[in-house]
């Protein structure tokens, strides 16, 4: 039994029930690739952070989460313009769940009602490719002061420093 239930008082008892809710809220967790779909421009992803799972002993064990499947590559774009990337599995990058269901809108676009009323759920995630998040994954050699299109290793870039008007 977890000592808060004994006490009586009130404050702590619903800090407690509003804490165990918070943790099945769902925003946004590193990711790596399991798989890429490049016709339908998804992902299939596995979390990097397990969740801490009370048993009914009262012992913590971690879980990883399952996979998020399907989840729409968000890729940067506007004005007609999108800039992609190739991805493979293994890569890294920022799983993002949306506030409420998202199926319709994917199956249809525009505005639409929620097809189901989940809401923070893992199976509405949107991956953002991040091209290295961890430390052992790090780019090297990133510019402090010009923009730069390069590979993970930093050996081949494109550079536009406003410093040398290049």
């Amino acid at each position: 039994m977890d000592r808060r239930e004994r006490m009586n008082n009130l404050t702590v008892s619903m800090r407690s029930v509003l804490k165990t809710w918070q943790a099945g809220v769902w925003t946004a967790l590193p990711a790596f690739v399991n798989s890429y779909n490049v016709n339908q421009l998804t992902v299939s992803a596995q979390t990097t952070i397990q969740a801490q799972v009370r048993t009914p002993t009262g012992k913590i064990i971690l879980v990883t989460l399952p996979l998020c499947e399907d989840c729409p590559v968000m890729f940067p774009g506007g004005g007609g313009f999108v800039l992609t990337f190739p991805i493979a599995a293994g890569d890294e990058g920022l799983l993002i769940f949306a506030s409420r269901c998202i199926d319709a809108w994917w199956q249809n676009g525009g505005v639409n009602p929620q097809a189901e009323l989940r809401m923070h759920d893992l199976s509405d995630g949107f991956f953002l490719p991040t091209g290295g998040m961890s430390q052992p994954k790090a780019i090297g050699n990133a510019s402090a002061t010009a923009v730069q299109l390069q590979n993970k290793a930093g050996t081949f870039y494109i550079e536009m420093d406003p410093a040398t008007d290049q």
